[in-house]
């Protein structure tokens, strides 16, 4: 006699939630930033602000790119698309029209 297991089968919505490879490293990064940012006593934004107020000329790179990255962050970006909703189409599948019987066919099947 085989015994069956008592886990049973997958069940809907068990396991984990799939995710990209992406999100693993956005949330190391965020979690990064937010240990450093709690040891200096510093945000990664106030970072961002100083190296975008530097007064230093060799940082003039720096001051560049931190500037990108607020501007990046603070801009929404928007995508707009022309929607036409006029558009009426006709049923894919057409019916068969329904006849209606001639009096001659009434007189004769009553």
């Amino acid at each position: 006699m085989i015994k069956k297991g008592q886990h049973g089968g997958a069940r809907k919505g068990a396991g984990a939630k799939a995710r990209v490879y992406s999100d693993f490293l956005k949330k190391d990064i965020v979690q990064a930033l937010k240990r450093k940012a709690a040891a200096e006593g510093q945000t990664f934004g106030d970072v961002l602000v100083d190296l975008v107020y530097q007064t230093d000329k060799s940082l003039i790179n720096l001051r560049g790119q931190a500037a990108k990255i607020i501007a990046d962050s603070l801009l929404v970006k928007s995508s707009e698309a022309a929607v036409n909703h006029n558009i009426t189409q006709g049923p894919a599948i057409y019916l068969p029209e329904i006849r209606k019987p001639e009096e001659e066919d009434e007189a004769v099947l009553h």
